[in-house]
């Protein structure tokens, strides 16, 4: 970094992707293709680059759904109630047994 040659937003980009990459093995190809999406914001454009796409990332998965219930709930349909088991769960007997996600008919679509 002192000599100039990288940026130390590209140093903090690669050593969380090379730490990122022994979390999930089965998912190394998807670490490495965002790896070096993020290498590339971070050499063009810096921390900001690196700031716009994980913003994209961060809308993609807002935007997904899987089996018909939002992949980021309860944040990103925002649900005050169910916010207090984002950050740490509350004990199994506090919890309510139906989820609020499922659908009231019996009709699936």
């Amino acid at each position: 970094v002192s000599a100039g040659l990288i940026g130390p937003a590209m140093v903090i980009v690669i050593s969380l992707t090379a730490v990122a990459t022994f979390i999930v093995p089965p998912l190394i190809d998807v670490g490495t293709i965002l790896r070096f999406v993020l290498l590339f914001g971070a050499g063009v454009l810096g921390l900001f680059g690196v700031t716009i796409i994980l913003l994209e990332i961060l809308i993609h998965l807002a935007s997904l759904k899987s089996f018909g219930v939002p992949y980021l709930t309860p944040v990103a349909p925002p649900d005050i109630a169910k916010l207090k088991d984002v950050l740490v769960r509350a004990p199994l007997w506090s919890m309510p047994r139906t989820h609020s996600f499922r659908q009231k008919s019996g009709r699936r679509s």
